[in-house]
């Protein structure tokens, strides 16, 4: 297991990424024929985006912390509470867009 023993260059997030937003796209496309989002849909795929750059940002948090052998700054806590919530926010509004969270 020689991948262990190597710094990490890239990390999962990123390599990750792309098959997170490709369906989301495709869907988009395919059903809804490129027309513009709004309302639940919208906030839902700004939310996405705005998770995949807080999840960069804790982690390079993490990954300069340990490059650097430092103890993590204190604000780190406040950064990943609310990449925790921005998460949970955009998977409750997935619910409802998959009609899991709906009314009766």
């Amino acid at each position: 297991m020689a991948w262990r023993t190597q710094p990490t260059t890239t990390c999962s997030w990123q390599r990750f990424r792309p098959s997170r937003f490709s369906p989301g796209v495709l869907a988009w496309q395919l059903q809804l024929e490129g027309q513009k989002l709004k309302g639940i849909l919208l906030l839902h795929l700004v939310l996405a985006c705005v998770s995949s750059v807080m999840i960069g940002l804790v982690w390079w948090l993490h990954f300069r912390g340990r490059r650097r052998a430092e103890a993590l700054p204190p604000y780190r806590l406040v950064i990943e509470f609310l990449t925790v919530g921005i998460v949970a926010l955009t998977g409750h509004l997935g619910g409802y867009l998959s009609g899991l969270n709906g009314p009766g």
